[in-house]
Parts: C-alpha cells; sequence; structure tokens
C-alpha cells in the first residue's frame, strides 16, 4: 500500500511541475530588427523598393488598431487615425549618416492578445519605397507605439548597401 502512495506522490509531482508558466513579457512593446530586403532598385527615379522585417513582442497584446469607422468615442478614433509605425532614412554621406527630412508612417493592424495571456508577438513586414535616396549606402531607424502611446525601444538597422 505504501508502494502506491510513493508511485501516486510521485506522479503528481511530474506532472505539475510539467505544467508551464506564461512567460510574462513588459507592457512597453519590445521589437527587433530582422532584416531589409531591396526588392527592386530604381536609380531612373533615385528610388528603392524594399520590405523592412522585424520582431515584436508586447506583455499587453495592445498592439495595432482597428480601422477608423469601428469606433465612436472621440479619443479612440484618434488613436485609430494614427499612423503607429514610425520610420526614419539615414543616407550615407561623406561617413556620416543624415537622416532624411520627412518620416515614414505606418499603421499595424490590430492584434490581440490570446485565451491564456494577453501577451502577443510575432513579425512584421512593411513595404517601403525610399525617395531620393542620395547615397548607395542606407540605415533604417523606426519604432512603434501601442494603443496605450507606450513607446517601443528604438532599433537602427545595420549599414544597408544599395546597388546601383
Amino acid at each position: 500500500m505504501k508502494r502506491i502512495n510513493y508511485f501516486l506522490l510521485i506522479l503528481v509531482y511530474f506532472l505539475a511541475s510539467s505544467c508551464e508558466k506564461a512567460k510574462e513579457y513588459s507592457i512597453i512593446p519590445e521589437i527587433e530588427y530582422s532584416n531589409f530586403i531591396i526588392n527592386e532598385n530604381l536609380p531612373e527615379y533615385n528610388a528603392v523598393k524594399g520590405t523592412l522585417q522585424f520582431s515584436f513582442v508586447d506583455g499587453d497584446g495592445d498592439i495595432g488598431v482597428n480601422q477608423p469607422d469601428s469606433i465612436n468615442s472621440d479619443s479612440a478614433t484618434y488613436i485609430n487615425e494614427s499612423p503607429n509605425l514610425f520610420v526614419s532614412i539615414y543616407d550615407k554621406i561623406n561617413g556620416e549618416f543624415i537622416v532624411k527630412d520627412s518620416i515614414y508612417k505606418f499603421r499595424i493592424p490590430y492584434l490581440e492578445g490570446g485565451t491564456y495571456t494577453k501577451s502577443v508577438k510575432g513579425d512584421i513586414e512593411v513595404e517601403i519605397l525610399i525617395l531620393n535616396k542620395i547615397s548607395d549606402t542606407i540605415r533604417l531607424e523606426f519604432y512603434i507605439f501601442d494603443r496605450n502611446f507606450n513607446m517601443s525601444n528604438i532599433e537602427m538597422s545595420p549599414d544597408i548597401l544599395i546597388a546601383e
């Protein structure tokens, strides 16, 4: 009889220890640069089209925005009409990176946390048409905001060489 109790106790211990707790993440979004793929070089227009790829994680799962017409309150409409991904382009001139005047602005679609945890994580790809490039080397700097206006870390790509 004691032998069965020990077996049952060991079985319960292994079952309880095998349950994984969900990893908790910060409510401040975190992003990480993955890649920038040049899809098309357009030298006749002094432009390049490429895809920025990065990963993200957010502990309270409030990344992205709904369509503007699906919201009624004024503050929610403001959030949903606002961009939440900002990208700055730097051109390398005489060995130094100079930021362009304009910032590229995008909207990440509405994302929702899972059933057992509110956190969301994944990968985002955004296509960018970079106009008026003035060098063959660029860098991208970018960040996001969540629906509670928490700003992520600022990520910077490595040097990106654009072949002519």
